[in-house]
């Protein structure tokens, strides 16, 4: 689960996504130096495995390797002149399906530790990846450097297989003979091959080969070749659209095109390549590790290749932009892209070529026409001019309106062949990527986007450096983008609507750490709510949040009064001062107290704190008391997350966490008032609150004085301190002569110092408020609490002039959260921060001072019922805290109890009704549940053991509910709490001792099974148990609602399990029956029987959405012989799959019903629809003495035979039913449309509405009746099926 560990430990480095949890790991060679699959073989490539490929491996005719999404295949780093690197060589006739995506992209790298900011040095680690195909080429058809492979043919519609979002980085190994390997090398692949979103990174030679052939792609990344991006020869006329090229300095070309001029003109190289963004470096110097030729041209065109180039964007030109050499008699055109002969180049003269410094042409042909082209700058957002693998941040995306959006290309075009193109996008712009839609296609893809240099893909509107001078509004509906530091200038007023996100870079392009700035005199109206915050964030993707100083910052500068020392502010009253970091010409400070700079609410401020910009995460500098500040939160900045210096804007509501320097830093002479408070300190921050004057020598009449009530400070309680020994952690510093006002605050986790007073000078230390003197005074309150653990300390003073004050006091006593966060803060996974009712935070509080505070009768910053982070917090955001309130419940119930539905129960951790007691709910009830109990490894559940017994007896008008305890914007989601548990003593199949996996690290709890047969575990009627199956315990899941060993004495009717994140119902054995039933989205099986369950089923009805696995799924655990097989009997179901349901792993067959391990049963009158391959799966029969039967045997006992009805419908499947042969049986099923009323073949969450009602007739006159009608199977005569149609 998502986790406070998980976000610190994300803000400590940025160098990709490692994968946990890996099985062990797999070699895919079982030779060395070279591999080669058999004929007729598949080889998996799993995304949970730590591939390794350390030889040459060969996919020959007939065989195939299919690589799952986000696996990552590495190979061990080679010699430059190792004879065989490492390679994946697809032969002629063999297939790769190789299917990421953005999500989950396939990775080919080095396993060779790579040292972030020298990629460069590990280029050409391994060989790469090679696809031979039997599409047309000119010239010769072997490949060098492996094996002599062959390549080419005359079937211009080859298909190689399916690249989609894979990457390949450090590749380019020399081979034997100085034969070079490219990243990517297509050889004579065909037209048949589906190959788009595909990157080639660090490679030493060649980024991307074209060796003949026809095959299309689009979204071609290369960066940082070490020779050419992209190289085509050998008669190539395929298609590239999106084209992005990053070249070193050292790069040779971003693209060269080779003709082959000595086997004529009839079949030459003829790339059609639109939409390509070539980017070189201004100083590029090519030092190719192997090239033919070191010109320094950017394209290069020889050899007499012909070609359609249009729509392209060449950039950073400080030599040549296209060199045109060894021209034959091909025919150059400007305009006309439409001719069908290959002996035909044309350049389009609105390509640009922007140059700075150099030539746009060097044409070393003679009699030829010039090529032409637009030299303007083509305005992209963030592209510099010396790109490298340093280079802190880059957006290749065009500005809205700029040069790259005129003059743009129909791209639309006939074949060569005479016939419409039908590959090409038709586009208004040039360059690789499109402002908006799919916009930054390199997220999800790109080395880049990997190393957070690049932004998220999100439309938005980028904001104009030059700044505001004039009022203007930022809304919500589009997002906005920062690039720089851009300042809000007086007198505008800039409004930001509620719900709005602003996105800022992580650098500006010149070593600037982009931010907000109110200048003195303007200001900012940010009034978000609780349902629509207002964020600003980092621009990088999400795979990299949280995380710290990925940008500056947000700075509002007032004309308040500000104090300090004389060489920084001539005199109090006439001081004024500039914020570090920030451009020059800004200063903040005067003598309005009362100066309005706006009003921030519900305002977020996240990864903001640049690293070595000495900007903070929101500073508040000289603002005034008239500015509204509350519900702010600042999390995850490298240096202190909220900066007050001076002024007297007071604060209320304020969240701050993650911060590698201070959560809050007030100086200056700040005066104002902060309350209700709330800081959480890890390892590495320095203090939760410091407080620092102008020096202890000072004498300003007015210093630093703040008043801080109602707060909440979490220390990191495993802090060891430094190697000297000393405190390297405290939760509260005052310094340099601070005054200021301290009550009701709670400090907990203190393991080291609670409150550090150093550099004292004449201030006075009370412990009552009354005896405050001045406004230089201290005032600590004894009421407040220091909780210390291990050999923390309360107070610690420093200096002789802060150990003759006044000796502070406070209680050390526990406050009493409802769940705090451990002595460990990485390893919480969940927190409530709320005080129990009536506890230790309720007692002794400090009256408040001041009729600008509010009064409250607790301590710290939360009460028992108001979580205030709710709709402000990243830990909301990311479910790591609760909005539930209402009645606690935890541990162990034992004695009979009943739930009210006059408030919501919640549960924080297990909740167990003993053997002897009965849990009654009444109709209408709420139960929330917790994510987690606070140990990070136990989601909560409510557990009936055996012996007890529970009453849920709601209505159709109030049914019981059992929800997450989450706020409503997780919802829906899946695997929120544990689950609903009940253990019955009916008898049960499967092995001793037998319990509920997930619960077996509860003692004495979870044990099930039993001989008795009408076991009575209460009644469940109109219960909702939605957003469980979390992991809770042991590293397994609990289903939404478990039934194990039940017996039929238990009424179960009218029961719902939606958005599970295991399975949705388990039956563990015993006789429980169950009546209306109905199952949704679950990410498992909807519905689970095994271990010799022998119940009853009707009315039942499942969804499985997009990546559920199946509906229903019976074992009959035929391997204990000596047990009786389950045999479930399900009347009248309804089973609805997704007709593009994508497999969750590559060896689960998609049935949406299996049966299996000899299961008997009897099932009838059941609709599958939306199959994604087959309706009913038999399989696993084994020694089964079942009887198999499409017919029901009329003197059979329960247990002795499987029923499939053939009437049972399976609508819209490749296969119906398909029976594995071990099972010696033939069945069928019916194809029938069942002419559900609105069900769509995609329904899934998305669905906007669905009638799963069934019409009768099948035409308006009535007259012929439907299949669910017509077809309808008698039910079991036992007097508990009700009769009715299908």
């Amino acid at each position: 689960m998502a986790s406070i560990a998980a976000a610190l430990v994300a803000a400590l480095a940025l160098a990709g996504q490692a994968q946990t949890g890996l099985a062990q790991s797999v070699d895919l060679c079982d030779s060395w130096p070279v591999t080669r699959l058999a004929a007729g073989t598949n080889l998996a490539v799993l995304a949970r495995a730590q591939n390794r490929m350390d030889c040459q491996l060969f996919v020959p005719a007939g065989a195939s390797i299919t690589i799952q999404a986000g696996a990552t295949i590495e190979a061990p780093e080679t010699s430059l002149n190792s004879s065989v690197p490492p390679a994946l060589i697809i032969e002629q006739g063999g297939y790769i399906d190789a299917r990421g995506t953005a999500e989950n992209p396939i990775t080919f790298t080095t396993s060779h530790g790579v040292t972030e900011g020298d990629e460069i040095s590990f280029a050409g680690s391994w060989g790469g990846v090679i696809i031979c195909g039997r599409a047309p080429i000119l010239g010769g058809g072997t490949l060098t450097g492996v094996d002599g492979v062959p390549y080419g043919g005359d079937d211009p519609q080859d298909n190689s297989g399916i690249l989609q979002y894979v990457r390949v980085w450090y590749p380019g190994a020399m081979a034997s003979g100085n034969h070079e390997l490219n990243g990517i090398t297509f050889a004579g692949v065909g037209a048949g091959t589906t190959v788009d979103h595909i990157e080639v990174a660090f490679s030493l030679d060649d980024g991307v080969e074209y060796y003949g052939g026809n095959v299309n792609v689009k979204y071609l990344s290369v960066l940082f070749p070490g020779d050419d991006g992209v190289d085509v020869s050998a008669g190539f006329y395929g298609k590239i659209q999106y084209l992005y090229v990053l070249m070193d300095k050292k790069s040779n070309h971003a693209m060269e095109i080779d003709g082959s001029f000595e086997f004529g003109t009839v079949n030459q190289t003829f790339p059609q390549i639109f939409n390509a963004l070539l980017v070189a470096h201004v100083e590029h110097e090519p030092a190719a590790a192997s090239s033919d030729d070191q010109f320094p041209s950017i394209i290069l065109l020889r050899g007499g290749a012909g070609g359609r180039l249009g729509n392209i964007i060449v950039e950073n030109v400080n030599e040549v932009g296209v060199l045109r050499a060894n021209c034959t008699d091909e025919v150059y055109s400007r305009s006309d892209f439409t001719a069908t002969s290959r002996n035909t180049l044309f350049f389009s003269s609105s390509n640009i070529i922007h140059t700075v410094g150099g030539v746009q042409m060097c044409d070393e042909c003679v009699n030829k026409a010039t090529i032409i082209a637009l030299n303007t700058d083509p305005q992209l957002v963030m592209q510099g001019p010396t790109p490298s693998h340093l280079t802190p941040f880059i957006d290749p995306r065009p500005i809205d309106g700029g040069n790259s959006f005129t003059e743009a290309d129909f791209s639309a075009m006939i074949d060569l062949d005479g016939s419409e193109d039908t590959f090409f996008d038709d586009v208004n712009f040039k360059g690789a990527f499109p402002l908006q839609g799919s916009g930054n296609w390199l997220v999800g893809l790109s080395w880049l986007d990997d190393n957070a240099r690049t932004p998220i893909n999100v439309d938005g509107t980028v904001v104009d450096c030059a700044g505001l001078t004039e009022s203007e509004t930022w809304t919500a509906s589009e997002p906005m983008f920062l690039t720089c530091q851009v300042v809000v200038h007086a007198p505008a007023v800039l409004t930001i609507e509620e719900g709005a996100t602003v996105y800022v870079y992580r650098d500006d392009g010149n070593g600037t750490a982009p931010a907000l700035i109110i200048e003195r005199g303007a200001s900012i109206w940010a009034p978000g709510t609780a349902e629509n915050a207002i964020t600003f964030q980092s621009a990088v993707s999400a795979s990299h949040l949280p995380a710290q100083g990925l940008w500056g910052g947000v700075i509002v500068l007032g004309k308040a009064h500000i104090v300090g020392p004389e060489s920084v502010y001539p005199s109090y009253g006439q001081g004024e001062a500039e914020v570090l970091g920030v451009q020059a010409g800004y200063p903040y400070g005067g003598e309005n107290d009362k100066d309005s700079s706006g009003w921030l609410s519900y305002f977020r401020v996240w990864h903001a704190g640049a690293l070595g910009s000495e900007l903070n995460g929101l500073t508040l500098a000289g603002v005034g008391s008239r500015t509204t500040v509350d519900h702010i939160e600042v999390a995850f900045s490298s240096d202190d997350c909220l900066q007050i210096l001076g002024g007297t804007v007071s604060v209320k509501y304020v969240s701050v966490f993650g911060c590698l320097d201070d959560g809050i830093d007030l100086e200056q002479g700040y005066r104002g008032r902060i309350q209700f408070a709330y800081a959480i300190l890890y390892h590495g921050s320095d203090a939760a609150l410091e407080v620092s004057g102008a020096g202890p020598d000072a004498d300003f009449p007015l210093d630093t004085s703040p008043s801080v009530y109602n707060a909440k400070f979490v220390g990191y309680a495993t802090s060891e301190g430094n190697e000297e020994g000393t405190p390297t952690q405290t939760i509260v510093k005052l310094g340099a002569g601070t005054g200021g006002s301290y009550g009701n605050i709670i400090m907990t986790n203190v393991a080291e110092v609670g409150l550090l007073r150093k550099d004292c000078g004449a201030e006075a230390h009370v412990l009552d408020a009354g005896d405050l003197s001045g406004a230089a005074d201290v005032f600590w309150s004894p009421n407040n609490i220091i909780y210390t653990v291990d050999n923390g300390t309360q107070f610690l003073e420093e200096g002789s002039a802060c150990q003759a004050k006044t000796n502070f006091t406070s209680l050390d006593i526990d406050p009493e959260a409802i769940m705090p966060i451990g002595r460990d803060v990485l390893n919480s996974d969940f927190v409530d921060p709320r005080s129990i009712a009536g506890g230790n935070s309720y007692q002794d509080v400090d009256v408040i001072p001041h009729h600008k505070l509010t009064k409250k009768d607790y301590k710290g910053a939360f009460s028992s019922s108001d979580n205030w982070l709710i709709g402000l917090s990243l830990l909301d955001d990311l479910a790591l805290t609760p909005a539930a309130a209402g009645v606690l419940k935890c541990g162990d119930i034992t004695s009979s109890e009943t739930w009210s539905n006059s408030q919501p129960v919640v549960l924080t951790c297990n909740v167990i009704v003993k053997s002897g007691c009965t849990l009654t709910i009444q109709e209408g009830a709420i139960i929330q549940v917790y994510r987690d109990d606070g140990s990070g490894d136990v989601a909560p559940s409510l557990v009936i053991e055996q012996g007890a017994r529970i009453l849920a007896r709601g209505t159709a008008r109030h049914p019981i509910t059992f929800t997450t305890a989450l706020s409503e914007a997780h919802v829906p989601s899946r695997g929120l709490w544990g689950g609903l548990v009940v253990l019955g003593r009916a008898p049960v199949n499967g092995p001793e001792p037998r319990i509920v996996d997930a619960l077996s690290a509860l003692e004495g709890t979870g044990t099930y099974g039993g001989t008795d047969e009408e076991d009575d575990s209460g009644e469940l009627s109109y219960v909702r148990v939605w957003y469980s199956g979390a992991i809770a315990g042991s590293d397994e899941r609990v289903s939404g609602v478990t039934l194990a060993g039940v017996g039929r004495g238990t009424t179960v009717d009218h029961l719902e399990v939606a958005y599970s994140g295991a399975n949705g119902v388990d039956f563990f054995g015993g006789t429980v029956d169950v009546k209306h039933l109905s199952v949704l989205f679950c990410k498992d099986t909807a519905i689970a029987v095994g271990q010799g369950y022998m119940g009853r089923m009707q009315y039942v009805f499942s969804m499985v959405g997009a990546d559920g696995r199946r509906a229903f799924e019976a074992s009959g655990d035929a391997d204990a012989a000596d047990k009786a097989p389950s045999f479930p009997q399900v009347q009248n179901a309804l089973f609805i799959g997704y007709v593009e349901q994508d497999a969750p792993t590559l060896d689960i067959d998609l049935s949406l019903m299996q049966l299996y391990n000899g299961t008997g049963g009897d099932f009838g009158n059941i609709i599958l629809v939306n199959t994604p391959t087959m309706g009913v799966e038999l399989m696993d029969c084994n020694e089964s003495a079942m009887d198999l039967t499409a017919v029901r045997p009329s003197n059979a006992s329960a247990g002795e035979y499987l029923f499939l009805s053939p009437n049972i419908v399976v609508y819209n499947a490749q296969q119906g039913v398909r029976v594995s042969e071990d099972c010696a049986s033939v069945l069928s099923v019916r194809s029938d449309d069942p002419l559900l009323r609105a069900v769509p073949g995609d329904a899934s969450t998305e669905t906007t509405f669905i009638d799963p009602t069934t019409s009768k007739y099948t035409d308006d006159a009535a007259t012929t009746l439907a299949p669910a009608y017509k077809f309808v199977d008698a039910v079991p005569d036992d007097g508990w099926f009700e009769c009715l149609f299908l």
